[in-house]
């Protein structure tokens, strides 16, 4: 999966704050309004098949032809967090039991085998920015932002 840099999402053209706040204010959104965010299918991040398509050569692309995907801005969250608090406190059960100390998680046979790789880009959260907001006169309960157009 491609990865965003920071200055990418900074020149897009994706919303800001501020035309969140001009478009809430405009349709007197309720700030008690529940926030609503586009599920997005994991194909546009893995590339959107455009075999057959025309090229811009005026050619066609071959079949398997992928268009490139979204990427996605990762960050350290939750996972990542919790990972490097597992690895810390399985490190201090193998020195306790190199140490012929008790040890503190009995039934773990091997703590060494609980050790997580922190560079495993699986452990970060993936943002992508969002588009725009959207307006449903039937629904002004609700604030939903679009991924994409």
């Amino acid at each position: 999966m491609r990865t965003i840099a920071k200055n990418e999402i900074i020149d897009s053209q994706g919303m800001t704050v501020q035309d969140l706040l001009e478009f809430i204010e405009e349709r007197n959104i309720p700030l008690t309004a529940k926030i609503m965010i586009q599920r997005v299918e994991d194909k546009y991040f893995e590339g959107v098949d455009i075999s057959g398509l025309e090229t811009p050569d005026g050619g066609t692309y071959p079949p398997g032809t992928k268009a490139e995907g979204w990427g996605v801005y990762p960050k350290r969250g939750y996972a990542y967090y919790q990972a490097e608090e597992l690895n810390m406190r399985m490190k201090e059960e193998m020195e306790k039991r190199k140490n012929g100390e008790e040890p503190e998680y009995p039934g773990i046979e091997d703590p060494e085998k609980y050790i997580q790789d922190l560079k495993d880009t699986t452990l970060l959260e993936q943002y992508h920015p969002a588009w725009s907001p959207v307006f449903y006169e039937d629904e002004q309960d609700l604030l939903f932002i679009d991924l994409h157009y």
